[in-house]
């Protein structure tokens, strides 16, 4: 996302997160092969490459910046020893 290409992945836990569906890329179903081709095919439309690739960007650079990666890191290990922040 941050070099501004679009993103077609699968609908796992981790890509849920950084991935909004339409808005700056494409989340197919788990495990349907079809389903993931026909999704690259859309592809082709450079409007919609170039709209999920300048939406990816805008999004890693606001919603994974290394600040916000370290304070989320930080908060799961406070919580693993039982603090509250």
């Amino acid at each position: 996302m941050l070099h501004k290409n679009p993103i077609v992945s699968s609908k796992t836990s981790a890509m849920r997160e950084a991935i909004t569906n339409g808005l700056n890329g494409i989340l197919a179903p788990v495990k349907n092969l079809v389903e993931f081709k026909n999704d690259f095919k859309r592809l082709k439309n450079k409007k919609l490459r170039d709209k999920y690739g300048r939406n990816g960007y805008n999004i890693v650079k606001t919603k994974f910046t290394l600040k916000k990666m370290f304070e989320g890191t930080a908060n799961v290990n406070w919580c693993a020893f039982g603090y509250k922040k």
